[in-house]
């Protein structure tokens, strides 16, 4: 059987973006403010801790992203910029340096 795979790799000023488009649309996931920062650890899998500068008060608030809310985000966000991504395909996130990679592989039948 024939496998096609695809790499897609984010940097991190796009994994902000893509955080910040999620967080403007889906607003129940996320808290509201200005993210300031995303830190990248791939200790057992992928997740994301994001720091969040609430509009309300001076606190910041700390989210975890775990890697299945981490690829929804990433999936999103190529959603909304027009990168097609395959219903049926497999996908996987890694760290890549300070970015994100989104792996695709698309299996023939």
């Amino acid at each position: 059987m024939v496998t096609e795979f695809r790499k897609l790799d984010f940097s991190p000023h796009e994994i902000k973006e893509a955080v910040r488009l999620f967080q403007t649309e889906k607003k129940s996931v996320l808290p509201a403010g200005d993210i300031l920062d995303i830190s990248l650890s791939e200790e057992g899998s992928l997740t994301a801790l994001v720091c969040i500068a609430a509009n309300s008060s001076l606190q910041e608030k700390m989210v975890t992203l775990d890697a299945s809310m981490l690829a929804a985000i990433i999936i999103y966000y190529c959603q909304n910029s027009g990168v097609p991504i395959a219903k049926n395909s497999e996908k996987e996130l890694s760290k890549n340096g300070n970015g994100i990679s989104l792996t695709i592989s698309i299996a023939a039948k």
